[in-house]
């Protein structure tokens, strides 16, 4: 049973005019605080320079409020990897920098143990693939056993996986009806981050242009004079813990939407380019720029020949269908946002 916490996370109106709303969050596995989107049956946003309407969700859902991390990320591959880790579940970056915040030991019996570094425990997972996380979907949806078997099947049908001729991935990026647990897709993602229904006053709603409740750019987190409640992490020293800004947040309570990592999303990236040469993503990542979190940007990382390209500072975040309650017979608290960051959470 998922004990649910629901949070009032913001009150009042911010110095843009920017009005806050109550975040409603509840506790899943891994720790994952997952933040609950309602509004089902929203419009789209209007089209943007290439005619293209996102946003519209015609359901409720939980998205996760932080992008997933690097400790959830190593509990996934410590359950699965004691074997060995036939599907490259985890792609080291030799090292480099900030990349390698999860680090992989033989643990004597064929398979691997993982560690994170120090410190870097909630920071999100960079170096992951569309099928890595497919594979940690299947692994939540079959309920987390040690068994590697578990990543095949449930959320993601693995054995439709393929490459064409030309090497480039075949496999769909839709979820298995039923699915518990998958990557979020686009439309959830624009929702989350730029949908509010109370845009324009009390039930009166619209999307804004930056996930942080804000028109205007966010500021550089830790440059003098950056406004608390727009502000992202764009700079030195890159990879930080989830919640760093704690006062900058999407319309649904979600946090990190601009700036941190660059978040794969669960389609395909097909403007101008074949099917299934990249991933589409959205939001900033920690060495970009502000403008680049403007809702009318989207992105791409490569992905072909069965490996991938430029991922050293791209993560995800996780969607379900569930939305616990009181019927669960869950406990139900009201907390504070402070109580909210990650002190004494996810360590």
């Amino acid at each position: 049973m998922h004990r649910v916490i629901m949070a009032l996370v913001c009150v009042g109106v911010s110095a843009s005019g920017a009005s806050a709303q109550s975040g409603e969050y509840w506790r899943g596995p891994l720790d994952i605080d997952f933040a609950v989107v309602r509004a089902a049956g929203n419009k789209a946003d209007a089209p943007d320079e290439f005619f293209r309407r996102f946003g519209a969700v015609d359901y409720n859902y939980s998205i996760s409020a932080f992008e997933v991390s690097n400790r959830q990320y190593a509990q996934f591959l410590n359950s699965v990897s004691g074997e060995g880790d036939p599907y490259g579940l985890w792609l080291p970056a030799d090292g480099r920098r900030w990349h390698d915040e999860i680090r992989h030991f033989d643990n004597g019996r064929g398979g691997y143990r993982y560690e994170v570094v120090p410190g870097k425990e909630t920071n999100p997972v960079v170096r992951v693939t569309h099928r890595s996380i497919f594979r940690m979907m299947n692994w939540m949806h079959n309920g987390m056993q040690a068994d590697i078997a578990t990543t095949d099947y449930g959320a993601y049908d693995t054995s439709q996986w393929g490459f064409d001729p030309n090497g480039l991935y075949t496999d769909s990026m839709e979820p298995e009806p039923g699915a518990r647990y998958w990557l979020a897709r686009e439309d959830e993602w624009y929702k989350a981050a730029y949908f509010d229904p109370n845009r324009h006053g009390s039930g009166e709603p619209g999307y804004w242009t930056y996930p942080t409740r804000h028109d205007e750019e966010p500021d550089t987190w830790y440059a003098q004079g950056a406004d608390p409640e727009n502000s992202a992490i764009y700079d030195w020293p890159f990879s930080m813990p989830a919640g760093t800004v704690p006062g900058t947040f999407s319309p649904w309570g979600v946090y990190d939407m601009a700036g941190s990592g660059l978040e794969i999303l669960g389609v395909w990236y097909t403007d101008g380019e074949p099917y299934g040469i990249a991933y589409a993503t959205r939001g900033s990542d920690f060495i970009g720029f502000p403008p680049l979190d403007d809702k009318a940007n989207r992105f791409w990382a490569g992905a072909y020949f069965g490996g991938s390209y430029n991922l050293d500072r791209h993560t995800f975040r996780i969607v379900t269908g569930n939305i616990p309650g009181p019927a669960s017979g869950s406990t139900l608290l009201l907390i504070t946002l402070t109580l909210l960051r990650r002190n004494g959470r996810q360590q």
